[in-house]
């Protein structure tokens, strides 16, 4: 009977390991030859915490763009690279300009031309900028006149426009990615109705600056062909480990690109909660549902945007057609990859003392691989110190941005802010 004590143990030990695990936000599970993360985002607590900025960012910087008749600036797009800053705005009533600036916010040139001509452009706003490293080229694709992307040497010298692929609407492509110094790839849509366009029956395309179709992964679910069904909203792509990783609306699967293949890595299990991608219900039934975000991951953590839709007033304007005015509130979670578990954020401002708590919850945060930035006019700058009494300050780095802002003239670009990733946040015991 004795040794039956310690095997006994052995169980009971086994047994409270997997219940352990089980209530774990992150859990690992067995797939072809190798594991699948998977994500539980039910299973994360409601409970709001708050997390200084100090605690989740490092290495900041407080970039002052120069202001001159060259480089005026009204709204802002901004890529960064390692050695300078791209700021992409528009130019209401006229075209949309892409400045480079250095990283202390000195002026560089502007990149690109506005005009009619060949290898010009007539843009309304700049919706995707991009700056390749490893061969040095920018690319730019603007929006509002049907313009084709253009790629640009480091030296801001036209190299050639990308054609848009036979039944490719730019428009409806939002997002374009460099695979390599010859093939570009776009995200599609596997969500919503198949009425609109050729994006809307394919999941990516791979594509030459012939437009030149070199791969497409079709998509494979739909809805039913009556009814209103939710469309995706933009893709999630992004680099971990010198790898672009990609997300989709529509699928919780997040795959690894490989040999232009989508390869599972891991799942984001949302629940009863979820946005119903491919199903037909009413608008109505689109509220207190969710849809997520990737917007970075460390190799300790995911960062992940989940928004929560409060208003949707859509109906159906053409026969299958729906639009209309959806509005939602969004939270951050971070995942922490050790201990398997997650939390909903709040993010404080611990490092300026003048950051409003619902500017951080309201995407005020951009976020860039492992980078995050926001940009704000000197005038709400001002408006945001004027009742602070330096005097009472005693962070050093506060009192020092504070005193800077004071001698920016109302007038000028907006000053940058930046920061990046900590990599080994670790999320509070609870």
């Amino acid at each position: 009977m004795n040794k039956l004590i310690p095997f006994l143990f052995f169980i009971v030990f086994l047994s409270a390991c997997r219940a352990n695990d089980e209530n774990k936000v992150l859990q690992e599970v067995a797939f072809k030859d190798g594991v699948l993360t998977e994500i539980h985002i039910e299973k994360i607590s409601p409970e709001i915490q708050q997390i200084k900025l100090s605690e989740l960012l490092e290495e900041f910087r407080f970039i002052p763009l120069e202001t001159n008749e060259k480089c005026l600036i009204s709204n802002t797009k901004i890529h960064f690279s390692e050695d300078f800053i791209l700021v992409g705005t528009q130019n209401f009533p006229g075209t949309a300009r892409l400045y480079r600036f250095d990283n202390n916010g000195n002026f560089i040139d502007e990149i690109g031309t506005a005009g009619r001509g060949p290898g010009e452009n007539e843009g309304e706003s700049i919706e995707v900028i991009h700056y390749c490293e490893e061969d040095n080229t920018i690319l730019a694709k603007w929006t509002g006149r049907n313009d084709n992307p253009q790629l640009y040497h480091n030296s801001g010298k036209l190299l050639f426009e990308i054609q848009k692929p036979e039944n490719l609407p730019w428009h409806h492509f939002r997002d374009i990615y460099s695979w390599d110094d010859s093939i570009w790839f776009s995200s599609g849509s596997i969500a919503g109705p198949n009425i609109m366009s050729f994006r809307d029956s394919v999941a990516l395309i791979f594509y030459n600056k012939d437009g030149e179709i070199l791969r497409k992964i079709p998509r494979k679910s739909y809805p039913p062909d009556r009814g209103y069904s939710p469309v995706g909203w933009n893709s999630s792509v992004y680099r971990y480990d010198n790898q672009w990783r990609l997300y989709m609306h529509g699928n919780d699967t997040v795959f690894n690109l490989a040999d232009m293949n989508l390869i599972p890595y891991a799942v984001l299990v949302s629940g009863t909660d979820a946005y119903p991608y491919n199903q037909s219900i009413t608008p109505e039934q689109l509220i207190g549902k969710y849809y997520l975000n990737i917007l970075a991951e460390t190799p300790n953590n995911w960062f992940i945007n989940k928004t929560t839709t409060n208003e949707a007033n859509v109906r159906e304007f053409a026969p299958g057609q729906w639009g209309g005015q959806y509005s939602g509130e969004s939270q951050l979670i971070i995942v922490d990859k050790k201990s398997m578990d997650a939390i909903t954020v709040q993010l404080t401002d611990d490092i300026f003392n003048f950051i409003p708590e619902e500017y951080l919850s309201m995407g005020l945060l951009e976020w860039q691989d492992n980078r995050v930035y926001f940009a704000l006019p000197p005038y709400l700058l001002k408006d945001l110190i004027e009742d602070i009494n330096i005097n009472n300050i005693t962070n050093e780095t506060a009192k020092r941005v504070i005193e800077k802002i004071k001698y920016i003239p109302v007038d000028d670009n907006p000053v940058v802010f930046y920061f990046a990733l900590k990599e080994g946040f670790e999320i509070p015991v609870r």
